[in-house]
Order: structure tokens, then C-alpha cells, then sequence
């Protein structure tokens, strides 16, 4: 996962507040709470122009940028 990537979330019956249908990847490898922890955190543009934070292992990428 990179920088410029289209993300979506793993969950699709997710109802957690930060549910994510799809997004655009700003920042990898984010430490979250200002602590490494794995998996680490992604830096997400959502189609609702909010930017969130998501855990890697929650979103799955649908479109690679070269």
C-alpha cells in the first residue's frame, strides 16, 4: 500500500462510526497515538472530503498507482 492508492474497507457490513467505502491513501505507516504499533495506521482522503486515520489491516487497496 502507497501513497495514491484507492482504499476500501475490508467490512462491508462495517458500522463503526469511521466507516470507510472507499478513499484515497495520503500517508502510509502513520504511528497511531504517537506510538509505533502494528499494523500501523493509514492516512486516508474519504469521499466525504474527511481525513481519517484507519488501521492497514482494515482497508484493502482496489486500485495501485504505478
Amino acid at each position: 500500500m502507497k501513497v495514491g492508492d484507492l482504499v476500501i474497507s475490508k467490512e462491508s457490513n462495517n458500522y463503526l462510526q469511521q466507516d470507510l467505502d472507499f478513499g484515497l491513501v495520503l500517508e502510509v505507516k502513520v504511528n497511531m497515538w504517537g506510538e509505533e504499533v502494528e499494523p500501523s495506521g493509514v492516512r486516508i482522503l474519504t469521499v466525504t472530503g474527511d481525513i481519517e486515520v484507519f488501521y492497514e489491516d482494515e482497508i484493502e487497496v482496489i486500485n495501485e498507482m504505478d
